[in-house]
């Protein structure tokens, strides 16, 4: 989680091809993006990046307010390809599943009532 303005904070997660969910920390998801990081047990991987942005309400996550899904592919040495994985698939390939989805929400508001 990093805060964004007081009243926001991004979640980031990568979803495997085996209905996996990894969450990201922020810092770790800029340093991949710059080429600065590798992430090596993601060596050789397919993954969709998974970015929520969330409203807090007195610091607690409140509801998700954007969601983006791009797909990711990580190099031999857990780098990010330059340009992505070449397109095997339309957009909706990227989305979570219903059961990915529920984990997510499951990480981000706990197990407890949450809005959409």
């Amino acid at each position: 989680m990093t805060p964004m303005d007081g009243a926001h904070a991004s979640y980031v997660f990568l979803l495997d091809d085996a209905g996996g969910i990894h969450p990201l920390p922020h810092g770790l998801y800029v340093a991949l993006a710059r080429g600065e990081a590798s992430a090596s047990e993601f060596a050789g991987q397919r993954m969709r990046v998974a970015d929520w942005y969330v409203r807090l309400a007195d610091g607690v996550p409140a509801d998700v307010v954007n969601e983006t899904y791009l797909p990711i592919h990580f190099e031999g040495d857990g780098r990010p390809a330059p340009g992505g994985p070449p397109e095997t698939a339309g957009r909706g390939a990227w989305l979570p599943t219903q059961a990915e989805r529920a984990r997510m929400r499951e990480i981000v508001f706990g197990s407890g009532p949450e809005s959409e």
